[in-house]
């Protein structure tokens, strides 16, 4: 079965959650982002980092409120950005760092 690149996202995202719910630890989503990694290897590299709303990010994360993404934004950890519509949104690349992926 040949996994595409958004496949392989959404399989990320669903993990972290997973990782937050404290269902499976972080290492063993760091073992399975590298084995997705590995898995086509022609996958084609993201020209844009995806852009997230507040709304996903706090979904993603497992908080309740995205107000607690406005915390992190405080703090430094994620850099608002803004799509072309002029609407606050996060880059996933943020998120990443933040979780440690």
């Amino acid at each position: 079965m040949e996994l595409t690149k958004q496949t392989i996202c959404l399989i990320r995202e669903y993990a972290k959650t997973l990782v937050n719910a404290g269902i499976i630890n972080q290492k063993e989503l760091s073992e399975t982002i590298q084995r997705l990694k590995g898995t086509p290897e022609s996958l084609p590299e993201e020209k844009e980092d995806r852009l997230v709303s507040k709304k996903e990010i706090a979904r993603l994360l497992g908080y309740k409120s995205p107000r607690t993404v406005d915390r992190l934004e405080k703090k430094g950890i994620l850099e608002r950005a803004q799509n072309h519509f002029g609407q606050v949104r996060y880059r996933f690349s943020d998120v990443d760092k933040y979780i440690g992926v």
